[in-house]
This record gives C-alpha cells, structure tokens and sequence, in this order.
C-alpha cells in the first residue's frame, strides 16, 4: 500500500509505536530514523529525504510531537499521542522552552489545569484528562478537536452566515454560563481560544483568564492591540466586570464572524473609555458598520456592544432567547 492511502488512524499508531522504540517515521518519505542525539521538541532532518521533522518528547505517557497554533507566551500547545490510548490523540500543554524554570508561569499553568478538572465536562468545552508534574515538566493534558481555530478558519474561508455565526455564539454562550456556574469568569474570548469542530461545532480552548467570580485580575501588560479587540470596556480600564462584560466581547466575536475582520479599528481601541462619554460619536459609528446587517440582528448586536454597560443584555437567558427567535424566524421566512 502506497504511503499515501495509508489511513490516518494507522499512521498514527505506527507512528507512535515508532517513538515508544525509540524511532520516529519521517511522513515525507514514510522511512525510520533513529532519535537518539536528537533534540526534544526541535526540528530535525530525516537522513532519508532531508525533509524537516519535528522531534517527540515524552512526558509522562504522552508523546509530544507536533506543535499547534493554539498556546501563547504562558505556554504551547502539541499534539501527542498517549500510550495507553494508542486510538485517540491529545493536546498537551507546556511552558514555553525558554521558560521552562519560570515559576510564576509554572504555578499559573497548574492553575488553569485546575480549573479545567474544576469545569467538568460540557459539549462545548474541551476535556481535560490529565494535569500535574512530570519528567520535569508541568503539563496539562486534554482531549484533541480535529478542526482549525476560529482566526485561521475566517481567514481562508471568509465570513461566515448570519445563521453560522449565531451558533458558534449560542454555543459560547452555553460554555461560559457552564463556567460561570461552577463560580469562575470568563475572559477569553477571541477567536484565537475557539476550535472549530466540523463535526462537533464550535469548542473554547483556552483558560488561561478564567479566574473566580469576584475577582477582576489587573488587565496584562503585555495585552497587545489583538488581545484587546474583543475585551469589554470594564477589563481594558479595570472597572469590575460581568455577565454583561462577556457579552461586550461575544458581540465583538460576532460582527467579526459576520464580516471578516474587527468591530474596531486599531487605533480606536485605546479610545473605548473616551467613546463611552462621546455617546453621539459612537453611536454614528455603530449605525455605520451595523447598516448592512438584517435590521433584528443588528438590534441584537446593538444591545451586546453598547459602551454603557447598564444598557446591554443583563443575562446569558436574555441574549440567548433573542438569538433563537431571530432563527426561528429565518428558518420560516427561508
């Protein structure tokens, strides 16, 4: 059989097999290659073919081999295989390899991994299954979406429908009020800490800014202009946030879905705070690029990005209920 008609599910597990003897199979060219005096989570040359593979390491019973988009300065993110699980793959979580003795990143990935085993399990959030210490390493380990982040997704297929959009915000919506539940706050969202699942939909991914409800942790100094994008006004100038917060930044993450780029334009992201008092300007600006929206959708985005918090929704319920009868209504009308 022919490299390429190999199924997935078989070059996985020969692959895995491969490391636990301490070869890899380079893809390229489909031959082993010895990983002794190779380097852990660099880029080497297959001796066969020369092409570029990057090189497992094993942590406890994962095996760490392929890096993901999904991570950050606090940490990357790899695909692995799991010993025990030959069948199924994981996402595993470490510091970054020049951080590795950092002990303030150390002490807040155990924190998220926590709070993930704190979550539980929900549809739309992704599953832990193992945290803790080992080989050196702190590590969180969870179940693998096969699927592409939300970013990437827009990026090379464009918008998305009105209907489209609305699910991934219904199933959203349906993650944090889970979160929110079980006493935590959710302050991630962006397109960069949602999977999308072909199969199973839309999934959030990252925790890293998901603290105790009461808290309001000091916005990050090293928040770039695409962090803040989709951050309410509350968390970009330390004023106590919400339910209401969240869904400030769930409508950013809508008009963005709807129309292939960003509600704000960069350089009026440091303004949000004097917007708020310059209710006339913002409201033009809204008017404007909310004009070629369905008029009901448009009101839905109005009340979820209204720089007066008291004005928005008050509820996960309330923007929800608005949500489906908007799609009740397009399904008869269609």
């Amino acid at each position: 059989m022919a490299t390429k008609d190999i199924p997935a599910e078989e070059k996985e597990l020969r692959q895995l097999q491969a490391f636990m003897s301490g070869r890899y199979i380079c893809p390229a060219c489909d031959k082993p290659a010895e990983l002794i005096g190779l380097t852990p989570l660099k880029m080497a040359k297959c001796p066969s073919c020369k092409a570029l593979n990057s090189i497992p390491k094993k942590i406890n019973k994962f095996w760490l081999y392929y890096p993901l988009e999904l991570g950050g300065e606090e940490g990357t993110l790899y695909k692995a295989y799991h010993e025990s699980y030959p069948r199924r793959l994981f996402t595993v979580k470490i510091l970054p390899r020049d951080k590795v003795d950092d002990e303030e990143l150390s002490a807040k990935l155990k924190q998220e991994g926590e709070i993930i085993f704190a979550l539980g399990q929900h549809q739309c959030i992704l599953k832990g299954i193992e945290q803790g210490f080992e080989d050196d390493e702190q590590f969180v380990a969870a179940e693998f979406v096969r699927g592409e982040r939300l970013d990437s997704r827009v990026r090379r297929l464009g918008k998305y429908s009105e209907s489209e959009a609305l699910l991934v915000v219904l199933r959203v919506l349906s993650a944090a009020a889970a979160i929110h539940n079980k006493g935590y706050f959710f302050r991630d969202v962006a397109p960069t800490n949602i999977m999308i699942s072909d199969r199973d939909g839309a999934f959030l991914c990252s925790f890293r800014n998901c603290t105790p409800i009461g808290t309001s942790p000091a916005l990050d100094d090293n928040a770039t202009i695409a962090d803040k994008q989709y951050m309410s006004p509350e968390r970009l100038f330390a004023a106590p946030e919400d339910i209401r917060s969240l869904i400030f930044s769930l409508g950013l993450l809508l008009f963005y879905m709807l129309n292939a780029k960003t509600y704000f334009f960069d350089y009026e992201i440091e303004k949000v705070h004097q917007l708020a008092t310059e209710e006339s300007y913002f409201d033009k600006m809204r008017k404007q690029r909310l004009a070629h929206l369905d008029p009901a959708l448009a009101r839905i985005l109005t009340q979820m990005i209204a720089i007066d918090i008291e004005q928005r929704y008050r509820s996960f319920f309330e923007l929800e209920k608005d949500i489906c009868q908007f799609l009740r209504l397009k399904a008869v009308l269609s």
